[in-house]
């Protein structure tokens, strides 16, 4: 060996740490060297399933351009351009249909059945309008999605839903990366791409499907259009109905070249029992549950299922459990995550439920998804995929609905930067049921990281707690008019009697420094207002001589049987009127001021004034 390799240090061994080459005798540590010396050493093949380790100088130089170890994951998200009426919609299914017909008519089938599933920041919003494209791309890129997947309708020359990709072309606008995946399959009145009840059939031949490739190269071309090592990335939905796709794909790179491209990254999705892109001529292959997902029928387990439900409910933690336990193929296969699935928006009681599904497992399934892509593909390669951005009748959605909110989205962000917290990291792990080489020191850092947050937090928290100068539970006066009393008309009528002003029991003129704070105990009494713990009341400063007014709000009111006697009232009038307040008041400006008692109303706000004034010096 050494004879070879002149080169080659048997005594020597390698750490790897992100874009760092540590090399030192064995047995002991020393400082890192340059990735120059050490790529004089060695070579890596991150194309093998396992690092195999060359000494070879003469073989490095691909590796030495590359930054594989820095960089991240790409996550991109399915895209379906739906949301717009077309003719053949109006005809099939009525004048103006969308899938938002669907969405927003679907209903509980169970208890704990999430439906219907209703969009909350975006809306139900019309992929007509650029405004509502840009707005979903600035959403998905402040939340780190990297790009979108349109699904593209072509049936032999016809295109269908193919207005809000053509404007992006067209437009330039959004400025967000994005690739195609030929959904070609047949329309049909069941959404499942059967041959029954057939609305528009898909037909290959391979004279015509050649042309597809001339219709998508301005599309293919566009500077956003997401390629791996240079080649344009096309997705195709179900390979195994191609007829010759060897050929077909052969012809459609050469195709590509005469335009100027560098050729074609074709990927086939894993549907329809389809597995293994080098049998059909591509170039990877794309999971794409619910395709090939795991799951043992729930049906039986759920208690108040109809009777006349012909569906299937899996639980989704398991489909996640199953998919993690999946040994990777050594092929290169992107990897899929859905946030949830059920179709039942379009399918009724036939449709199918993932059950149990939430943005915390959504965060474990992704974040354990990332760190596999991590591990096993390098450069462009390193990209993972979700289905979908915008699924609404298949209740596959990243974007915000009226249960969520973002968090799906936030979840999102998280796994794909890393930032998962222990939890997620654990429970993953728990789901994989193993821990290997790789994982540990990532589990390592991040429990360190939590932890060492953590042990901060606590260490801040007691220095605090033990301040005398503090005074716990205290709001804070500013000029702001709270938005509960802001265009409400005040009623006044109401008492408010000042037990204790911080050391004074008794008087009616108190002097404070502005440096202090305001303790007060007493109560407040509006004659025909039903107060209870938590109605919200506001401790209003009111200058006499400029009117000007600071709010603090009061957090902790207590029961005053004794006020209800005497004030001759009902329990709901004045039981509650009692209250301990602190407050600072170091935003308050020197001057003498009216103490007030405000409570917000829906349509008044009502007022109780003290016979006691403040004087801040």
């Amino acid at each position: 060996m050494a004879a070879e390799y002149p080169d080659y240090r048997p005594d020597l061994k390698v750490r790897l740490s992100a874009t760092e080459f540590f090399l030192s005798p064995i047995g002991e540590e020393i400082d890192a060297i340059s990735v120059v010396d050490w790529l004089s050493l060695f070579r890596i093949r991150v194309d093998q399933e396992e690092t195999d380790f060359v000494a070879r100088a003469e073989l490095v130089e691909r590796l030495a351009r590359l930054d594989d170890y820095a960089t991240e994951v790409k996550l991109i998200a399915f895209y379906l351009p739906q949301y717009h009426p077309i003719p053949e919609n109006d005809a099939w299914w009525g004048p103006g249909f969308t899938e938002w017909n669907n969405v927003s008519t679907s209903k509980p089938l169970f208890e704990g059945h999430y439906q219907p599933q209703l969009p909350a920041d975006l809306g139900f919003y019309d992929l007509r309008l650029a405004d509502t494209r840009k707005a979903q791309a600035d959403l998905a890129r402040e939340y780190g999605v990297y790009g979108f997947c349109y699904y593209y309708y072509w049936f032999s020359g016809r295109k269908i839903l193919d207005r809000p990709l053509r404007e992006v072309v067209e437009s330039g606008e959004p400025d967000f990366p994005f690739c195609i995946c030929w959904a070609n399959e047949s329309w049909s009145r069941r959404w499942d791409g059967s041959e029954q009840e057939l609305l528009i059939a898909q037909e290959h031949h391979h004279e015509t499907d050649i042309g597809f490739i001339y219709d998508i190269l301005s599309i293919i071309e566009d500077p956003r259009y997401i390629r791996i090592d240079g080649e344009p990335l096309v997705l195709i939905y179900r390979v195994g109905i191609i007829p010759q796709p060897q050929k077909l794909f052969q012809e459609w790179k050469n195709i590509a070249k005469e335009n100027g491209l560098p050729g074609l990254h074709i990927c086939m999705a894993e549907t329809f029992g389809a597995h293994g892109p080098y049998e059909y001529g591509c170039d990877s292959a794309v999971e794409f549950p619910p395709h090939r997902v795991v799951s043992e029928l729930k049906n039986s387990k759920i208690p108040d299922i109809p009777r006349d439900y012909t569906g299937n409910i899996y639980d989704y933690r398991e489909v996640i459990q199953n998919d993690l336990l999946q040994r990777q193929p050594p092929y290169t296969r992107f990897r899929t995550v859905m946030p949830s699935w059920d179709n039942t928006s379009r399918r009724g009681k036939s449709g199918h439920v993932f059950h149990g599904a939430s943005p915390e497992l959504y965060e474990t399934w992704l974040s354990q998804v990332v760190s596999d892509v991590r591990q096993r593909l390098a450069g462009d390669k390193r990209i993972a995929f979700v289905n979908a951005w915008n699924e609404w009748a298949e209740g596959a959605h990243l974007e915000p609905d009226r249960r969520y909110g973002r968090r799906y989205l936030e979840a999102t962000r998280r796994a794909v930067s890393g930032q998962s917290n222990w939890r997620t990291v654990l429970d993953g792990l728990e789901l994989r049921d193993e821990l290997d080489e790789h994982q540990l020191p990532r589990l390592v850092q991040t429990l360190k990281s939590q932890f060492t947050a953590l042990q901060e937090a606590n260490d801040f928290l007691s220095r605090k707690l033990k301040d005398k100068e503090i005074a716990w539970g205290q709001s804070v006066f500013t000029d702001n008019v709270p938005i509960g009393i802001a265009n409400n008309a005040i009623v006044p009528g109401g008492r408010l009697e000042i037990d204790r002003l911080n050391q004074y029991w008794s008087g009616l003129w108190h002097v404070l420094h502005r440096h202090e704070c305001l303790i007060l105990h007493g109560w407040s009494f509006v004659p025909g207002l039903h107060v209870g713990s938590d109605t919200n009341s506001f401790l209003s400063l009111v200058e006499v001589s400029t009117g000007a007014r600071f709010f603090a709000a009061v957090w902790d009111r207590i029961q005053r049987p004794d006020v209800v006697s005497a004030t001759n009232s009902s329990d709901s009038e004045a039981l509650w009127a009692g209250f301990r307040f602190v407050a600072s008041l170091g935003n308050v400006p020197p001057g003498e001021y009216l103490i007030k008692m405000i409570y917000s109303g829906s349509e008044n706000s009502f007022q109780a004034v003290s016979r006691r004034r403040l004087v801040l010096v």
